[in-house]
């Protein structure tokens, strides 16, 4: 049977990768003392009882190598796993005073009597008078007593058997190493993990330990942190030489005895350093240049050495609307420059800002230079003008004459002029339907005309609706279709833009990620059941645009789609907290969520939690792995309350989704796409349980054909018209998917497109149904839905 420290030994080989020198030489110094018969010696038999230490994670054993006199601690992880965490220099007795073995903390105290009549801090017993404590003192209690030339020992075996530390190295002992944390005593010679700390000889008569953290220590009091001032980034070349420099933050006058510092470098071969922090480069590749105060606040450096930029290009536009923010990207030459990255200037700050990350805000309209410098030290820098403008919208009456115009500011409004009835005869009267929207982005103009439609005169009704869009009538008389674009900075800026226009009151709204569309296209039957938003968020944290629209919208009740990684406990507790300041003036919140082990069993879940409603009659079946097909469907899902299931990758439903098909009485299911992507055994399962005239696929060889057979059906059976016309690419899922409420309270059909033949495809169905649409629904800018396609659909209206 092996004895206990030669066990602990053994496991340790199962992190030989992480603890690999010091666990190798402590094993092979076991074996030895094991064979040689001689291992319970020097007080190692009471280990035998340590044994009953239990290990749990989090758990730390100390390891102090009396040959090098550090101490290195270990913490186990898991499952036999150990790291280590903590180096610490200290003093081991003279002579090999201190007994190998392995030992336990036993006892503790703040401050302790040591032999010699002197104290210690920070007193933790392991075996018998032995201890680790601080540096003695020559006076119990005086913290300005320190024994300096005791301090100065530090590295070498100087203490009478205890273990000498500094005072923080002692105080993390004492903090987090709980009675019956093993403690082991060993040799060797190899180079400990972690390393061996170092110190700064003390030539100050201040008499503290510089390390302790009491607020009155002179080598810490009033010093907050050290930081370098030489810019960050820089890239040398062989031989070449960086002086840095750095301060101290200070929040009051400090002690000469805290302003020492040293300097170290974690890779000499790359880069070494000075006392006075005058660098060196070496050969190719990065080195973290460190500067420690005597106290032990630190900052650190990178340099790199290699290639240093030739060249420069901005990315980004040319105009931006103002108050909206965009992001500039730097393209670097040569393309592996050891630090392509760039700071950024803007030439008039009342223009736009720019962050030095390249950031852009617009601030008013005009004209500024935005300037990226390459942070390697090469000096090449690259510009870029950008405009920052307003839209000007112009209102227009039937006849072309102005009646009002108005500058739009990202985040603005437009208030839309009223209108009366206009008279005609005695017969008729003509009233004011909607605005006629029409684009000009060269010249970031917005012509709006107002549309009116003919109808019997009323003389009890004097006043009409102004909204650009809800309550339109279809009229064949209006041979004018209106046009409305949701394009925001990104899709949650989209998502906002889309919610705001949404026409019900109501206090709830569906939130999930915007990260992937299997969640939100899921749930675009709970927000029809619901008759409310569906808005997409960052899944790490609650994106802004995300928080507006719940701000704005008043929202006292949201269901959270999706588990923990899409949409993450941060972002949960955020949505909560704008519940509650909604909730002051509107009344009661509510935040639940429905969310899964994956997509598909969140999709289930979202079902099950529909079945306490009266849902429709139809089901609908597509793929949880690509988007293309399944993206036309979220406004039918939404229109019709149809409940969505998803097929996983190996191209099948869950045996529970499956059974919710068969017992859900359900008189269709829609099959969406070809059988590449929701293979044909799928369909012929569900043929099987409820019969051929129950299920339809809807489906064509690409996006665009699927996209058109589902507009198809929705027309002919009712459930959607063409009267609001959705537009989205097809390329991409978020603009299709934010598209789903309003596109579906408005039960409205949604075409996938792109300028490509295949991406038209819906040219004969726009033409045929032309009649019938009262508003185009444009979801996505012209850098995804180009003005050349744009014109293409609108003249076939």
């Amino acid at each position: 049977m092996l004895c206990p420290f030669h066990n602990r030994l053994s496991h340790n080989r199962q992190t030989a990768n992480r603890c690999s020198n010091i666990s190798r030489q402590v094993l092979r110094i076991a074996l030895i003392l094991l064979l040689s018969g001689s291992f319970l010696i020097q007080g190692v038999g009471s280990s035998v009882q340590n044994r009953a230490y239990a290990y749990t994670v989090g758990s730390y054993e100390i390891w102090v190598n009396r040959l090098q006199n550090v101490v290195t601690v270990y913490q186990y992880i898991d499952r036999g796993y150990w790291v280590p965490v903590k180096a610490m220099i200290c003093s081991t007795g003279k002579y090999n005073s201190t007994p190998l073995g392995t030992y336990s903390v036993s006892s503790k105290s703040t401050w302790g009597y040591l032999y010699g009549g002197v104290s210690g801090q920070y007193t933790t017993q392991f075996y018998g008078d032995f201890l680790f404590h601080s540096v003695p003192y020559s006076r119990h209690g005086d913290k300005a007593s320190l024994k300096t030339d005791y301090y100065n020992l530090l590295g070498q075996q100087a203490s009478m058997g205890c273990v000498r530390l500094q005072v923080a190295d002692a105080k993390w002992i004492y903090d987090y190493c709980p009675y019956g944390t093993p403690v082991h005593v060993y040799e060797s010679s190899n180079p400990p993990d972690l390393g061996k700390p170092t110190i700064f000889p003390l030539t100050s008569s201040v008499g503290w330990d510089p390390t302790d953290p009491d607020p009155a220590n002179p080598y810490q009091r009033n010093l907050t942190a050290i930081r370098f001032t030489t810019p960050s980034g820089r890239v040398l070349t062989s031989g070449e030489q960086l002086q840095l420099s750095s301060e101290l933050v200070t929040s009051g006058p400090i002690h000469d005895c805290a302003r020492p510092v040293r300097w170290e470098s974690s890779n000499t071969a790359v880069a070494t350093v000075s006392s006075a922090g005058l660098v060196t480069a070496g050969a190719n590749g990065a080195a973290d240049i460190k500067i420690i105060t005597i106290g032990g606040k630190e900052a650190s450096y990178t340099i790199r050495v290699g290639k240093r930029v030739s060249s420069l290009n901005i990315e980004g536009p040319i105009t931006l609307l103002n108050g909206a923010q965009t992001v500039m990207e730097v393209s670097a030459l040569p393309s592996d420059a050891s630090n392509p990255a760039a700071s950024y200037t803007s030439s008039d700050l009342a223009v736009a800002t720019v962050t030095p990350e390249g950031q852009i805000q617009g601030v008013s309209p005009g004209i500024t230079t935005i300037t990226a410098t390459a942070v390697d030290g090469s000096g090449v820098t690259a510009q870029r003008t950008v405009e920052i403008f307003n839209y000007l919208v112009e209102f227009r009456d039937w006849d072309g004459s102005f009646i009002d115009s108005q500058s739009l500011s990202r985040g603005g409004s437009v208030s839309y002029p009223q209108y009366p009835q206009r008279d005609n005869d005695e017969l008729n009267s003509y009233l004011f339907q909607y605005w006629n929207k029409s684009f000009d982005w060269d010249n970031h103009l917005v012509t709006a005309t107002a549309v009116y439609a003919a109808t019997p005169l009323d003389p009890l009704s004097t006043s009409n609706s102004n909204e650009e869009s809800e309550g339109l009538s279809q009229t064949e008389d209006s041979s004018e279709v209106g046009a409305c674009e949701y394009s925001g900075l990104n899709r949650y800026d989209t998502s906002d833009l889309v919610a705001t226009s949404f026409a019900s009151q109501s206090a709830k709204a569906i939130v999930t990620t915007g990260k992937d569309f299997p969640d939100a296209l899921a749930s675009s039957t709970l927000a029809g059941v619901y008759d409310c938003p569906l808005l997409l968020t960052d899944s790490a944290q609650l994106s802004w645009e995300t928080y507006f629209s719940l701000f704005k919208l008043n929202v006292t009740d949201v269901t959270v789609i999706g588990g923990t990684n899409a949409v993450s406990s941060a972002a949960y507790q955020r949505i909560a907290q704008v519940l509650q300041e909604n909730a002051a003036a509107r009344g009661g919140e509510s935040i639940t969520r429905i969310g899964g082990s994956d997509r598909y069993a969140t999709a289930q879940q979202i079902y099950e939690h529909l079945s306490q409603f009266e849902l429709s009659k139809t089901a609908i079946v597509t793929t949880g792995e690509n988007f293309p097909d399944a993206l036309s469907v979220a406004p039918l899902a939404y229109a019709s309350e149809a409940p969505i299931f998803l097929v996983n990758s190996g191209g099948q439903l869950s045996t529970t989704s499956r059974q919710s098909l068969v017992d859900g009485n359900f008189e269709h299911v829609l099959v969406l796409g070809g059988e590449q992507v929701v293979p044909n055994a799928v369909e012929q399962d569900l043929v099987n349980q409820m019969g051929r005239d129950k299920v339809v696929r809807l489906g064509g060889e690409n996006r665009y054909v699927t996209s058109l057979r589902i507009a198809e059906y929705a027309l002919d059976t009712g459930e959607l018209d063409v009267g609001h016309l959705g537009i989205a690419t097809g390329r991409n899922f978020p603009d299709a998917l934010v598209s789903a409420a309003l596109q579906g309270s408005r039960q409205g059909a949604l075409l996938l497109v792109d300028a490509s033949t295949q991406g038209l495809i819906c040219k004969d169905f726009i033409s045929e149904n032309s009649g019938m649409v009262i508003a185009t629904h444009w979801y996505g800018g012209v850098n995804v839905l180009g003005r050349s396609l744009r014109q293409q659909l609108l003249a076939l209206l």
